[in-house]
């Protein structure tokens, strides 16, 4: 396919219209996977198309540690509301309408293949900060 053809999304959460876990075991139920990005037993890849980042389980969350950064950037902290075990961080900038100072948003590192790749510190909303994006099937 044309790279134009392609869909992705954001690998964010607000708690409400999409999260990965409402429970650290993440089992199955209506309040899990609520519009979730990744999708069970799946083999992503950075976007090279050939440096795996790791399997999704049957849940579609990766299991840590991951075969590779999520990206080829090995720096930078980009939005995720995510807490390490996949669940909704309460620092989500105001279900990610805010841009205000004094509201926080939940970042991962980029360097990282821990769990700290999806939740490492909370910032300020002000703050200019990236999104890790996922193709969609």
């Amino acid at each position: 396919r044309r790279s134009s053809d392609l869909t992705y999304e954001a690998l964010l959460v607000d708690g409400i219209s999409r999260q990965a876990c409402s429970t650290a075991s993440c089992g199955t139920g209506s309040s899990e996977h609520i519009d979730w990005v990744l999708q069970p037993n799946t083999t992503y890849v950075q976007s090279d198309g050939a440096t795996v980042i790791g399997t999704t389980d049957s849940n579609g969350i990766f299991p840590f540690p991951l075969e590779n950064n999520f990206t080829t950037f090995t720096s930078g902290s980009p939005w995720t509301g995510l807490e390490t075990d996949w669940t909704n961080n309460i620092n989500n900038c105001v279900l990610w309408a805010s841009n205000l100072p004094a509201d926080n948003g939940q970042v991962g590192d980029m360097g990282q293949t821990t769990s700290s790749s999806i939740s490492l510190f909370s910032l300020a909303c002000s703050q200019v900060q990236s999104l890790l994006c996922v193709q969609q099937p």
